[in-house]
This record gives structure tokens, C-alpha cells and sequence, in this order.
């Protein structure tokens, strides 16, 4: 039998609040394409993708998210402020390019929020985002906090939905609330022990 091209059917494992977003392994199974062109191969690995992902469910993002997610919170210099600074949440999830109809089929189960490329010098990284805070607010925390997610990815979660909190009263506009975000911030999206936070104590 020949050896044919692998593309690979599942999420490439990424850290998707890196800057620069990198592969630390594959998950999923190998599939083999025939054919000398690689268009044919990419629209048959498409269209497999495709058929494979468009049924998930919440289950299914909260799996993904607790692996893959990102709840993120950048602030940036601002004279346009009192305060001197913005603060700007996100909530995002990086894949590679040959994937991006992951990104898509989330996208089409929570309908709103984008999927453009990543900014980062490797342009084959796309990543699924939600920056507008009504979104946000209204959607995305709610549905982390009816769909608990199960490893340490919910500190931040919980991190976040706290700087969302604070923001809705507007207290980020005053120093105070700013350095309590900063406080808040700094606790995030750091490496912690695995813990199952479902478990009781």
C-alpha cells in the first residue's frame, strides 16, 4: 500500500494565551489522503473536518475550552483615560490553520465573536476571539458559570468573570479598581497544580 500525505483530525494542542502561540503535541487520529495535489488533499480533509465537528455540544466546549481556552485580560497605556490605562478582555481559542473549521463550528454554536488570524509571525495560526464586553458579559461568562469547567483553567475563569464584574460597575475607570485588576490579573494564566476543582475538600 502506498504511503500517502497525514493530515491530522482533532486539535493541535497549543497554549492559547501565548503570544506566539506553538504546538506542544497533536491529538486525534491520523487520516491518509491519495493524490499528487495538495488542494484535492485540503478540500477532502475539509470536508471530513466538516462533518466530524459541526454536532458539538456544550460538553464538548467545556472539554475543549478546559484544554485549549483562553480568558485573557490585557491593559494597555491610554491618554485618552483618566486612569492612564484600558483594560481589555478577551476570551480566545488558538488553532492551526489546517483546523480552523473548529473554530468555525464554535463560533456557529455560540453565534457571535470572530475568527481571524493570529497576530503572531506564524501566519498558519487562526484563533476564535471575543473582545466586545456586552458579549462578554451577557454570553460567555454566563455560560462558563451554567457549564463549570473541570481543571484549574476555572481559577481563570473565575479571575476574569471577577475583572468583568468590577468593569460592569465601572470602577475600572477610577485607580483603585484599576490596581485591583492589576492584582486580579497577575493570578492568571499561570502554571498550577492539576486539581479536579469539582472535588469536595
Amino acid at each position: 500500500m502506498p504511503e500517502y500525505p497525514q493530515k491530522t483530525l482533532g486539535a493541535p494542542i497549543l497554549n492559547s494565551c501565548s503570544k506566539n502561540p506553538r504546538y506542544t503535541g497533536t491529538i486525534g487520529r491520523k487520516l491518509y489522503f491519495k493524490g499528487s495535489s495538495e488542494t484535492t488533499r485540503w478540500i477532502s480533509y475539509l470536508n471530513i473536518l466538516n462533518k466530524n465537528v459541526m454536532k458539538i455540544n456544550k460538553d464538548w466546549i467545556v472539554g475543549f475550552v478546559d484544554g485549549e481556552g483562553c480568558f485573557y485580560v490585557g491593559i494597555n497605556k491610554s491618554d485618552d483615560l483618566r486612569v492612564g490605562y484600558q483594560v481589555l478582555p478577551e476570551f480566545r481559542i488558538v488553532q492551526h490553520k489546517r483546523d480552523i473549521q473548529l473554530l468555525y463550528a464554535i463560533k456557529g454554536f455560540f453565534g457571535y465573536g470572530v475568527v481571524v488570524p493570529n497576530k503572531s509571525k506564524n501566519s498558519d495560526i487562526y484563533e476564535y476571539r471575543v473582545r466586545k464586553f456586552e458579549t462578554l458579559h451577557d454570553k460567555i461568562v454566563p455560560f462558563f458559570e451554567s457549564n463549570n469547567l473541570l481543571t484549574t483553567k476555572k481559577f481563570n475563569f473565575l479571575h476574569f468573570r471577577e475583572i468583568i464584574l468590577i468593569m460592569k460597575r465601572q470602577e475600572h475607570l477610577n485607580e483603585a479598581g484599576l490596581a485591583r485588576i492589576v492584582g486580579i490579573k497577575n493570578k492568571m494564566n499561570k502554571a498550577l497544580e492539576f486539581k479536579n476543582l469539582n472535588e469536595e475538600n
